[in-house]
């Protein structure tokens, strides 16, 4: 099972939460040189085959996405439901309790983007970005 590499976004008492459950976890806090710095974040996440977990804010972030996915990065960006703010831990813990071995699966081959929400996962290969050229 691949580690989940937890971006600095993915709050801490989530990560306990799904360790404690034997879902293999980490902050990228935890990883000295990974703050702000996504290329490093990409290259420890090749290094330890791991998921590269982060919240999706706004469709601003897909480009970046697209470059980290060009250099083998296998990526889920949840996109939680709205919920009062006392919810938010418990949301995305259940995102990722009841999905990371669908994710498994899905990036098992190859590197891609997964958006997950309450629909459900989407899997993105590079191909599929409308800005890609080989």
């Amino acid at each position: 099972m691949r580690t989940l590499l937890c971006d600095a976004d993915i709050p801490d008492p989530v990560i306990t939460a799904i360790n404690a459950l034997k879902i293999p976890a980490v902050s990228v806090k935890s990883i000295p040189g990974t703050a702000d710095n996504d290329a490093k974040v990409v290259d420890v996440a090749n290094t330890l085959d791991a998921i590269i977990i982060t919240l999706d804010r706004d469709y601003t972030s897909q480009p970046l996405f697209a470059a980290m996915v060009q250099k083998g990065a296998k990526i889920v960006r949840l996109r939680p439901s709205k919920c009062e703010p006392y919810e938010v831990i418990e949301n995305i813990a259940s995102m990722i309790i009841k999905n990371h071995r669908e994710w498994q699966k899905l990036l098992s081959d190859s590197a891609g983007v997964i958006s997950c929400s309450s629909n459900g996962n989407r899997l993105r290969n590079l191909e599929e970005f409308p800005w890609y050229k080989k």
